[in-house]
């Protein structure tokens, strides 16, 4: 894997987790005033990421299915 390769998936990679992170934060968190999520904040952003990293896993096997030359959108 040649340098700009790495980088490019160090950028998706990086991507990727900014947008996991906002979605659950946003979808999960609502006491901004507390220093500590609760326990059903906590919760819910388990559960969040790990639907997320998920669908991110299963899509990236697919791309590798399908090949470098063929990409998705």
């Amino acid at each position: 894997m040649d340098e700009s390769m790495m980088l490019r998936n160090m950028k998706q990679y990086a991507l990727v987790y900014n947008q996991l992170s906002e979605e659950c934060f946003k979808g999960c968190v609502s006491r901004l005033s507390q220093r500590n999520l609760s326990d059903q904040e906590l919760e819910c952003v388990d559960s969040c990421a790990e639907k997320l990293l998920k669908a991110n896993y299963r899509l990236n096997l697919k791309a590798a299915e399908m090949g470098p030359t063929n990409k998705m959108m």
